[in-house]
């Protein structure tokens, strides 16, 4: 017996997608099923279905199963497994931008490892590295489930390596302590040290440079989460609020964890609470309905505005300037760690990295000693006898 049902979801630009989905089970007893924009269309495939044929399970027609469809069915999946949406507008938004005009309408039984290093090679052409490798990465999703789905026996995407040059990789560029100090100044640290209260924005900016948590994890962070009796005072990650405002788990199993914060720290975030827009919102940092902040409000009103003012960003500002951006105060409190002698692992749990070697992988490069590194380069000519 076959089934036929409508189903919809909304796009990253938040219009509305929908599509007609047949389901049955083949001869085999396998489920199988296929999508179609047209109602009339899924009507008819229906009823062919009814009548005992076991067509394919999707594609525009024939024993195709086009990369489009298996990649729309690859994101319902994702949905009904409850991940988070902005995965799977990711998901979509990757299709519809990149892959579906590149391999949309291949077979996905018929793609092999050479059309994935072609893909590779446009992706690179026309995309940042960055983006080149989500989009890269979600086409390899699609395959992997495509073989989940028994549609093809082996994934030819699954050994292509997406390979960067080294010349990509960014480095982290840390801003001299100097900025940092005309940054938290032009916040109001001054006033805040002689005695004034604390607005949100310094507290904001305050707490990220002093825990490294990320922005999604402030704007989740609640009272409840402070532990101001305990030595030294420590901030329990519990949870963040994603861009819809939406509160949910930290990003990661690592992401769960315990922060120490210093005595000024501390005792700013206590002269803060009484402070705060809402006092019946369990929430540290609420708006004025006790609800999730807007980061992109602060940004607008406070963050760029005094950046433009230091000559951080906007025309003034240094063309070979780092971008300053609030994640880049995260990166500042892991140099800071750096600095104090926290070895890697150290700082991956600070930070709620997934893994040490993605702490590596960013902060690698500040781990080093200068007065051992002049030692030993010292040592070398001395022993090659180089003038």
């Amino acid at each position: 017996m076959a089934t036929i049902c409508k189903t919809r979801w909304q796009t990253i630009d938040g219009s509305t997608r929908q599509r007609w989905l047949v389901e049955w089970r083949d001869t085999t007893g396998q489920r199988r099923r296929r999508q179609f924009e047209d109602h009339a269309e899924a009507k008819r495939f229906h009823a062919t279905v009814e009548l005992g044929v076991a067509p394919s399970p999707t594609g525009s027609g024939g024993d195709v199963i086009r990369f489009t469809d298996a990649a729309l069915e690859f994101i319902q999946s994702r949905i009904k497994l409850g991940r988070e949406p902005s995965t799977w507008r990711a998901y979509d938004r990757h299709l519809r931008l990149h892959l579906e005009p590149l391999i949309g309408e291949e077979d996905v039984r018929a793609l092999r490892r050479v059309h994935f290093h072609e893909l590779q090679e446009r992706l690179l052409a026309k995309l940042s590295p960055a983006l080149a490798k989500a989009v890269f990465v979600t086409a390899r999703a699609v395959m992997a489930y495509a073989v989940e789905r028994e549609w093809r026996l082996d994934d030819p995407a699954k050994t292509v390596r997406f390979k960067r040059s080294g010349r990509d990789q960014a480095r982290i560029d840390i801003p001299p302590k100097a900025d940092i100090r005309r940054l938290l100044e032009a916040f109001g640290a001054a006033e805040v040290a002689a005695g004034a209260p604390p607005s949100r924005a310094f507290m904001l900016v305050r707490v990220a440079i002093g825990t490294g948590m990320r922005a999604s994890e402030i704007r989740g962070l609640r009272v409840i989460d402070l532990k101001f009796d305990r030595t030294p005072a420590q901030i329990e990650v519990t949870q963040r609020a994603d861009q819809w405002k939406r509160i949910g788990p930290p990003k990661s199993r690592n992401g769960r964890r315990t922060i120490p914060i210093g005595p000024d720290l501390a005792a700013l975030l206590r002269r803060w609470l009484p402070l705060r827009p809402n006092l019946d919102s369990p929430l540290v940092f609420p708006t004025e309905t006790g609800a999730v902040m807007d980061l992109s409000n602060f940004e607008h009103r406070n963050w760029r505005p005094t950046l433009k003012r230091l000559g951080l960003a906007g025309p003034k500002a240094d063309p070979g300037c780092r971008k300053w951006t609030f994640h880049l105060l995260r990166h500042i409190y892991a140099s800071q760690l750096i600095e104090l002698g926290l070895n890697p692992k150290q700082v991956q749990m600070r930070l709620g990295h997934g893994s040490v070697t993605m702490t590596l992988d960013v902060y690698g490069h500040l781990w080093r000693d200068a007065e051992r590194e002049q030692q030993e380069v010292e040592a070398f000519e001395a022993k090659m006898r180089l003038a």
